[in-house]
């Protein structure tokens, strides 16, 4: 007796598509789906979270400041007035957050004006020409009134005042002291109600308070570096 031979395929064991479009046609099952859409939606909100604190952070943290004068430094080429007090505030030409202390500054001028000296300086980081001032920013500070505008070459006046932050406001009364030191803005890019103004509008308008303070008024300073940023429009990171 002879045994019939059997042709074996493995292949006869698996229901195979005929085409390759039939694989990518292939659905997962609906719970699947269902919980990589929720999966991915909670990963979104997380992302998007993290995102604004990180903002928050970057708006919240104040900038660098060397340590404090506390009268006129000599050797500044920068001339104080001799009968009021005087307002000196630094800019990085090309920083797009102090714009906001512009604004708040431009808010405070119709109180103080017509009592303070107030000079704008716009600070050149060393090795750049003037033009680095060429900006928004710095053809709003020129075009108002009442305001002494200062190109800082070098950065030689941010260095006897010890600047290191834009938006850095500093003012001195009519014998030279220190009365304030700070920003004028809550945080970086941000407008509206701040210490920084408040303060400054009191020591010139409310002589007694000047007079019994017995150390400087400070307040943070939220801005762009004002000499380590040096491409054009700021394009930094640190900036931005």
């Amino acid at each position: 007796m002879t045994s019939a031979s059997v042709d074996f395929q493995g292949s006869d064991y698996f229901e195979q598509p005929a085409r390759l479009s039939d694989i990518s046609s292939a659905k997962l099952p609906r719970q699947s789906m269902n919980l990589i859409m929720i999966i991915a939606t909670v990963m979104s909100v997380i992302l998007a979270i993290t995102g604004l604190c990180l903002l928050q952070i970057h708006a919240k943290t104040p900038g660098a400041r060397s340590q404090q004068l506390q009268s006129w430094p000599p050797g500044s080429t920068i001339r104080p007035s001799e009968t009021q007090p005087t307002l000196v505030v630094f800019f990085h030409p090309q920083c797009p957050c102090s714009l906001s202390t512009f604004t708040e500054l431009q808010k405070l001028l119709p109180k103080i004006q017509t009592r303070v000296q107030i000079v704008a300086v716009l600070v050149v980081p060393p090795g750049l020409a003037d033009a680095w001032v060429n900006s928004r920013l710095s053809k709003l500070i020129a075009g108002t009134p009442n305001l002494l505008v200062i190109v800082d070459t070098d950065a030689q006046e941010a260095k006897l005042f010890g600047i290191r932050t834009s938006g850095h406001a500093i003012l001195f009364d009519r014998h030279r002291g220190l009365q304030f030191s700070g920003g004028l803005t809550a945080s970086r890019g941000h407008e509206g109600d701040n210490i920084g103004c408040a303060a400054i509008d009191r020591l010139i308008n409310d002589p007694v308070y000047a007079c019994w303070l017995r150390s400087p008024v400070e307040t943070s300073i939220f801005g762009c570096p004002v000499t380590s940023c040096t491409k054009t429009n700021c394009s930094e990171k640190q900036c931005r």
